[in-house]
């Protein structure tokens, strides 16, 4: 990461200077991105869980969190990821995404549509 981290930013500044794209836009659409992929999750532990507990709420961002730390070094291997250091930031982060994601949910879905999520169907089948 030392190695590749700064050739990275010079390269990414570089591409951005050639195709005459403000670097601002890049940084945008890369927390766009982010924000898209994270309403996604959290739309996916609504339909799984409805309003869901701190449980379950915590237990889905640990779960996300996992999987990704699981398939990063596939999805880039040529960089050798200073674990375990590297996954501390972003379990960290993973976390914090939980907190308004469960002050959301426990607050705004309502009982109807948590009695409609998908675990909440797999429950009642064998009732």
């Amino acid at each position: 990461m030392k190695l590749v981290y700064p050739v990275m930013t010079k390269a990414l500044y570089n591409s951005a200077a050639d195709a005459d794209i403000p670097f601002f836009h890049i940084l945008f659409a890369g927390y766009l991105w982010h924000y898209v992929i994270g309403m996604t999750f959290g739309i996916a532990h609504t339909l799984l869980f409805g309003a869901g507990t701190w449980l379950t709420i915590l237990g889905f961002s640990v779960f996300i969190w996992a999987v990704m730390m699981a398939v990063m070094p596939s999805m880039m291997p040529m960089v050798k990821l200073p674990y375990p250091k590297f996954m501390v930031i972003p379990l960290i982060a993973h976390l914090a995404f939980a907190i308004p994601l469960g002050l959301i949910t426990m607050n705004l879905i309502g009982q109807q549509i948590s009695a409609s999520s998908i675990l909440a169907s797999l429950l009642n089948i064998g009732a």
